[in-house]
């Protein structure tokens, strides 16, 4: 599997969220690297729980965002990040366990994501909230 980095492809045009894109993408990476390097379990559970809180924030700036612009699949979206919650949750527990394909399961998992999410779903979004944010100019609001 290729290892992933940033393409203009991936940029929603929202600052913030493109630069927690980055972060995010940043976390993977080095996670793959550490997976295919010499680090010990602790350093790679270590990135593991990084990876797992800054997701989380990062979940958290987009859904306030998608509250904040009234964006009429909100549901659909959290669904989203909460099924990526409880599949790296359970993808953890499997590492846990001691279960040798737990890391590179962890690692196509990441991978799916990003390009089904990130082109996907915040493509959406984020069209949608320029779209909003332009009309709401063109207001005067």
């Amino acid at each position: 599997m290729p290892s992933l980095e940033w393409k203009a492809e991936y940029s929603v045009g929202n600052e913030l969220i493109d630069s927690q894109h980055r972060g995010l993408l940043e976390l993977i990476v080095r996670l793959e690297q550490a997976l295919t390097g010499d680090s010990s379990r602790g350093q790679d559970l270590d990135l593991l729980t990084e990876l797992v809180r800054y997701a989380n924030n990062h979940f958290s700036t987009e859904e306030d965002l998608m509250r904040e612009c009234g964006y009429p699949y909100c549901w659909e979206h959290e669904k989203s990040h909460l099924e990526f919650r409880e599949d790296l949750a359970r993808l953890a527990g499997i590492i846990m366990q001691g279960d040798q394909d737990g890391w590179a399961r962890l690692l196509e998992f990441t991978h799916s994501w990003w390009q089904g999410h990130i082109l996907g779903l915040d493509r959406d979004l984020f069209r949608y909230y320029h779209q909003h944010r332009e009309s709401r100019l063109a207001d005067g609001a």
